[in-house]
């Protein structure tokens, strides 16, 4: 296996699905998006298959026994499991939307077999990240909630404790024309070197 990967981390509201949305529409069919696994049922207009494979406990720890997952997230406190399956690392270049400490697992996997990774990390100051999830929730949520979302955030938006590797890109509000020319000379540098 000669895989070519991007990991895409940040925390909640900076923007990732956004930027790899537009990624995958400049870059075509010859990026594959990884699709993680998760117990957690599918949120209003989410698809299965689409952003996660939507599996049940039962499901999730069979692909565990049989050793089908790179790796796997412990039970969160939203009371959900998740996890990426290997066959997920099968194409020669994809793009991955996840936490920064699952990017560091990826990447020493891809890396172990010959592969080759370019990791982005996106950042936003805290009231803009609060306004992106707020409007994105199609359920009305309290400001609380959003409050809770971001504080019980899998990856810090404090861009100190995170290892020198990240690429560190900011994603302003109303600036993503900006974020994506640099998420793209990224890419486009990193292509070269493939």
């Amino acid at each position: 296996m000669s895989v070519n990967l991007i990991t895409v981390s940040g925390p909640r509201g900076a923007g990732k699905d956004t930027v790899i949305s537009n990624v995958l529409e400049t870059f075509g069919p010859q990026l594959h998006r990884i699709i993680p696994c998760t117990t957690r049922s599918p949120r209003e207009g989410e698809e299965h298959g689409k952003q996660q494979y939507f599996i049940s406990e039962q499901e999730f720890a069979a692909f565990e026994n049989a050793g089908k997952f790179i790796f796997t997230n412990p039970l969160n406190g939203n009371g959900y499991r998740s996890g990426t399956l290997k066959t997920e690392l099968e194409y020669n270049l994809s793009i991955v939307d996840i936490t920064a400490a699952g990017a560091e697992v990826l990447r020493n996997y891809a890396y172990s077999h010959g592969g080759r990774v370019i990791s982005l990390f996106l950042f936003a100051d805290y009231h803009i990240r609060f306004s992106r999830v707020k409007l994105r929730q199609v359920s009305s949520l309290t400001g609380a909630q959003v409050e809770d979302m971001l504080k019980y955030d899998p990856t810090i938006p404090d861009l100190n404790q995170h290892p020198d590797w990240f690429i560190k890109i900011e994603n302003p509000e109303n600036k993503l024309d900006g974020t994506l020319q640099r998420v793209y000379l990224e890419i486009n540098s990193f292509l070269r070197n493939c």
